[in-house]
């Protein structure tokens, strides 16, 4: 018992140094705050599981030589030169919206999120 006693004064003994030699907490006040990333909110395209990837193409109205990054559930595609939006078309056919699900798009910076209900 004589042993316990001493074992938790020592360790009570050592919570009281620990918390007497912590560093004083420092708080300063900002007067402006930094300023905030300004992102461009994403462009929602709800179509119909039944639109053709030609029509999807045109739809997303994607300028010539854009940049594209296209996902989706499963899969990834990437362009870094889209001469026309009928390019698009063959990727689509591949990788057509079923009903409820998505592809996320990012055109030259500017993101594009296709909903096929």
């Amino acid at each position: 018992m004589l042993l316990y006693r001493s074992f938790v004064v020592g360790l009570l003994g050592a919570c009281c140094l620990l918390l007497a030699a912590r560093p004083r907490p420092e708080v300063r006040l900002i007067a402006q705050a930094p300023p905030a990333a300004v992102t461009e909110p994403a462009t929602i395209v709800d179509v119909s599981a039944e639109i053709t990837p030609l029509a999807l193409a045109q739809l997303l109205h994607v300028p010539p030589g854009a940049q594209v990054f296209a996902s989706g559930a499963s899969w990834t595609y990437s362009d870094t030169f889209v001469a026309r939006t009928e390019n698009l078309a063959p990727m689509f056919a591949q990788h057509m919206p079923e009903r409820g699900s998505f592809i996320e798009l990012t055109v030259d910076g500017r993101r594009v999120l296709v909903l096929a209900h």
